[in-house]
């Protein structure tokens, strides 16, 4: 379930950043979002309760971008952190390129 962010939890973001939060009980995920062209760029902390609904939170998300961003093609991830590079790959991403010693990845909707 979504609400909107009040915790940024320390998830990047600059001025053209949007918010939303997910949350579960104690489980929190809060999402920064912003348009790309025809892409979302986005990021994402959580706090410990919600690691495992990760995967949840992440399908929900998309399924939100999909009713609300008609013109979205894509949701980029870029990292340089082995344990979120593997998951995003279980979340359906995939590789796209290199930037400086982050890799990027895209899952196409």
């Amino acid at each position: 379930m979504f609400r909107p962010a009040t915790d940024l939890m320390n998830v990047p973001h600059d001025d053209n950043y949007s918010f939303v939060e997910w949350f579960e009980g104690d489980a929190r995920i809060v999402i920064s979002y912003t348009r790309q062209g025809d892409a979302l760029d986005m990021h994402f902390a959580a706090n410990k309760p919600a690691l495992r609904l990760l995967r949840v939170a992440f399908d929900d998300f998309v399924e939100l971008v999909k009713k609300k961003a008609s013109w979205c093609t894509m949701i980029i991830m870029i990292s340089d952190k082995p344990g979120v590079l593997r998951f995003v790959k279980k979340l359906g991403f995939k590789y796209m390129s290199d930037l400086e010693e982050c890799k990027i990845y895209a899952r196409f909707m």
